[in-house]
């Protein structure tokens, strides 16, 4: 497992904690290069945000989606050449 991944796992440790503990903390997760990271590596990193229910932002390259499951109704937000997010 690649180091973001283990950073990532830290983290949602670290929101699970605060879940069970109930105290009120943020939700979500933001991580950047993590296209670095394997596909079995990148299902467990998805599994753990739904198993956490906190969002997991990150900027992936379609190619590098595992196939082995269907996280399209998870995705939020996309974009591309055409659909920008600043429209520059």
């Amino acid at each position: 497992m690649q180091y973001k991944a283990l950073v990532s796992c830290l983290f949602f440790s670290f929101i699970r904690l605060n879940n069970d503990s109930g105290r009120e903390f943020l939700q979500f997760l933001v991580q950047d290069a993590i296209e670095q990271v394997s596909g079995p590596d990148f299902s467990g990193l998805a599994e753990a945000s739904v198993d956490n229910h906190c969002q997991y932002i990150i900027p992936m390259l379609k190619d590098k989606i595992t196939k082995e499951k269907n996280y399209e109704d998870k995705v939020v937000l996309t974009l591309s050449q055409k659909d920008k997010l600043f429209r520059f």
